[in-house]
């Protein structure tokens, strides 16, 4: 399952986390009873893939996804060193938006002896919009884990989209996400490319609905594709530290990039076991909400009408503590509320 980082090229060596940091990462995720690195990595030996599950899940609860650094902060850029990762994440529990803890959860697993690499991704245009087949350029990111003969997809940063176990790299399979959410996979070509014989994975995504509930044949569920809308494609080569170091450049300049003109921010609800994601909330500029049931319901919290109402929301239901200099940095932005 493991391979040893010091049988690899000097150029192939990729950061990792003392046992201190993991530890103090661990200690912070909201598993009951609290989880050590010690008592991880025993979980780890007897069944890696029970092991990965559980991380997968305790990390989509602890770490935001969002985009609010952009915007109330006092130099506005975004890092993937792996040190201001964890320091922005779990020192600050700021969070961050995909590739920044896409990154860090890919360190994480290195750190922890697993077998994985990361990969780019493009995101569908149906998430910005109504059905579409088409994709944008590279702007995501996933980690690809090898356990034995199978590989999986395990990816942190969907946001409201995310899955919260691993998506086996298998046509058909399907993996649970936050409240009303269900991901698949499936292996096409996408429209928007020229050649005929390229395909590429595509992460899909159905949001439950009442209807839902009607009884209807074996049949006509697996078949009926219109419950599904593309989410992002990717493939399985392995991407470098320096290639994500140019996507996030522009991803996060960009004007025409959602990130720089949206203050976003996601963060699913663990059960009281820790188990399970039993609802999301869900930042979208002046206006959280809470998404939950097996419909995922959506309840408006607050509609925020003015900075400090948007910063007590990112505090009292994200866990998003800002300073006062990153508060400050959002005035005369576009996306300060006046």
């Amino acid at each position: 399952m493991f391979e040893a980082q010091s049988n690899l090229s000097p150029y192939a060596q990729r950061p990792t986390y003392t046992e201190e940091q993991l530890d103090k990462f661990f200690g912070r995720l909201g598993s009951k009873p609290r989880i050590t690195l010690a008592s991880f990595k025993q979980e780890i030996q007897h069944d890696p893939l029970k092991a990965l599950k559980k991380l997968q899940i305790l990390a989509a609860a602890f770490i935001p996804w969002t985009s609010v650094s952009l915007h109330y902060s006092t130099h506005h850029t975004l890092s993937l060193d792996p040190n201001m990762l964890y320091h922005k994440i779990v020192e600050r529990q700021l969070g961050g938006y995909c590739m920044e803890n896409n990154t860090f959860m890919f360190t994480v697993l290195h750190s922890l002896g697993y077998d994985c690499y990361i990969t780019g991704a493009r995101i569908s245009d149906a998430l910005e919009g109504p059905p579409s087949e088409g994709f944008r350029g590279w702007s995501h990111q996933t980690t690809i884990v090898t356990l034995g003969p199978h590989k999986y997809a395990v990816d942190i940063g969907l946001g409201a989209q995310c899955a919260i176990e691993p998506l086996l790299l298998e046509e058909g399979a399907e993996a649970s996400g936050v409240p009303g959410v269900t991901q698949r996979l499936v292996r096409r070509r996408i429209a928007p490319f020229t050649t005929r014989d390229q395909t590429m994975w595509v992460i899909q995504m159905h949001l439950a609905q009442e209807q839902d509930s009607e009884p209807c044949s074996e049949e006509q569920q697996q078949t009926d594709d219109t419950r599904w809308s593309n989410v992002c494609c990717f493939d399985e080569n392995e991407w470098l530290p320096q290639d994500f170091e140019i996507i996030n450049y522009h991803t996060s300049r960009d004007p025409r990039s959602m990130f720089t003109y949206r203050v976003l921010a996601t963060k699913p609800i663990l059960s009281d076991e820790a188990d399970d994601v039993i609802g999301v909330y869900i930042l979208v500029n002046d206006e959280i909400t809470k998404r939950s049931g097996k419909y995922g319901k959506k309840e408006v919290l607050r509609k925020c009408e003015s900075e400090e109402d948007r910063v007590d929301a990112l505090a009292r239901w994200l866990d998003m503590k800002l300073t006062t200099e990153e508060v400050a940095g959002i005035k005369g932005r576009a996306t300060e509320i006046k």
